[in-house]
């Protein structure tokens, strides 16, 4: 999770948003500043009339006069003429009113019916709508949105809070998935765990457990090398004890000796004899040297009887040499018995090794077998649909380069270039960022496998390009965003891809 997203959930997590009811108070705000903007700063009102009307007025005020003259006129007929003066002013007076009234009714002819006054309305209007948008903005404001207008808060706030929305669910999505690669990891786990512990395997530690079986199934293929080695030697010893024996029975019957074994059990006795013998007979013939050289028995000429004793010496040590030809023979092959008795004793313990050794390679063959589909299931389930959504993009990488592009299920990157297949490392920077994005969409086809998938946001993935290269990804964003909807940020002129 980045940490615009870790800020947004502290932001969110934990508090009542109610983004209906902010709706709802926005189009009431919108509302009233719509009939606030509509009603009129002021309105006309009827002016309020007199109770009295101008025409009564005149008629009490006449009457009055009226009576005063009539008063004033009896006052100069019975007491004094001087009250006939009385009854002037008071005609003249009564001409006053009739003045004032013509005068006001030109007056109120002139005067409006209305008069304009502040709209009570208006105002009222205006309190709620500034009540509203203070309310508004603290809400905001708690969750870290200020801006200008209150328009533009709202729909930040929103923004944030469907970004929020999103990121609970890509969370959630990402948990089912981890969880899913648990429960996977676990059956695997399970699996590896029932392999090793059939073959006495114990422990968590599957490196170090891989690793001793590996070490074991060496030591097997040796031992295995070394009983097929032994079994050569046993081979090669039957057959020279075959040889051997052979030899003994030409030489039993060389010599008429009778039974082998009573005489090889005799051959000690006899060695020692014939040693004791030859001893015996170089001590006579030292004796007898001394005696001829003491007797001077050299130079006398020979006689029948020397001529005989030379014979019988050179018959003796023909008997002799033969004899120590056959101690010599006899030598070697006790020699060779021996030996053959260690290799036919030890036999029986190399079998042993040779079938412990089988059972060990039966137990590593079976583990390999078992980790082998392990990473076949592996690769089928996370590495073959990545393989198959990159070559879905690597045909509009082809139509663009104009080569030929594959990926190994290790993920390796091979193209096709004048009939010879070259590694990754071959292709420029630029092809490399085209075959890079490629994979990273391939990866998000995966992650977003049967979902809906969000927009694809290109930050300045371009800007090293060159204009050949710059080209290509033109061509390669127009193929892709026919089925992506793409938000392309940058500074550079590969802005004016369309």
């Amino acid at each position: 999770m980045s940490q615009e997203e870790t800020s947004l959930v502290r932001l969110f997590d934990g508090r009542n948003v109610n983004l209906k009811h902010l709706e709802e108070m926005m189009i009431n705000y919108r509302c009233l500043k719509e009939m606030y903007e509509k009603e009129p700063d002021q309105i006309s009102v009827p002016v309020e009339q007199k109770k009295i009307s101008l025409k009564a007025s005149l008629l009490v005020y006449f009457f009055l006069s009226l009576i005063c003259s009539i008063g004033a006129i009896l006052l100069g007929i019975f007491v004094h003429p001087a009250f006939y003066s009385l009854f002037a002013s008071w005609a003249i007076l009564l001409l006053i009113p009739a003045l004032h009234y013509l005068h006001e009714k030109k007056r109120r002819a002139m005067m409006p019916a209305s008069e304009n006054i502040p709209n009570p309305q208006k105002k009222k209007t205006e309190d709620n709508l500034t009540e509203l948008r203070i309310s508004l903005s603290s809400t905001f404001k708690s969750f870290a949105v200020e801006e200008n207008e209150l328009e533009g808060s709202f729909a930040l706030f929103k923004a944030k809070y469907n970004s929020y929305l999103k990121t609970l669910q890509r969370e959630k999505e990402l948990n089912q998935i981890n969880e899913q690669n648990r429960l996977s990891c676990l059956a695997k786990e399970k699996i590896l765990q029932e392999n090793f512990s059939r073959y006495h395997y114990k422990g968590n530690d599957y490196a170090n457990l891989l690793m001793n079986l590996s070490s074991d199934a060496k030591k097997y293929s040796f031992y295995l090398r070394k009983e097929e080695q032994l079994e050569e030697q046993r081979k090669e010893l039957d057959r020279k004890i075959q040889e051997e024996g052979q030899k003994i029975k030409e030489l039993v019957q060389k010599y008429n000796m009778g039974e082998p074994n009573a005489y090889l059990s005799q051959l000690p006795i006899d060695r020692n004899t014939l040693q004791n013998k030859e001893k015996e007979l170089a001590k006579q013939k030292d004796d007898l040297a001394s005696f001829k050289e003491k007797e001077h028995l050299a130079e006398r000429p020979s006689t029948l009887e020397e001529i005989d004793l030379n014979a019988l010496s050179q018959e003796l040590e023909k008997e002799i040499n033969e004899r120590q030809t056959l101690s010599s023979q006899i030598d070697e092959d006790e020699r060779n018995i021996s030996s053959l008795e260690d290799d036919v004793s030890s036999l029986p313990e190399e079998k042993e090794n040779l079938a412990k050794l089988k059972k060990d390679y039966e137990i590593v063959s079976k583990t390999l077998a078992a980790l082998t589909d392990a990473e076949e299931s592996l690769k089928r389930r996370y590495i073959s649909p990545v393989e198959n959504q990159f070559k879905k993009y690597s045909q509009n990488l082809e139509n663009v380069l104009g080569e030929e592009i594959e990926m190994d299920p290790n993920f390796n990157v091979s193209f096709l270039r004048d009939g010879k297949r070259s590694g990754a490392e071959y292709l420029s920077s630029g092809e490399m960022t085209l075959c890079a994005l490629s994979y990273r969409l391939a990866i998000t086809d995966n992650i977003f496998e049967g979902k809906e998938k969000p927009f694809l946001i290109l930050d300045d993935i371009f800007a090293d390009l060159d204009e050949t290269h710059m080209d290509m990804a033109r061509k390669f964003v127009e193929n892709l965003s026919q089925n992506e909807q793409i938000v392309y940020f940058t500074c550079h002129p590969s802005r004016d891809i369309e």
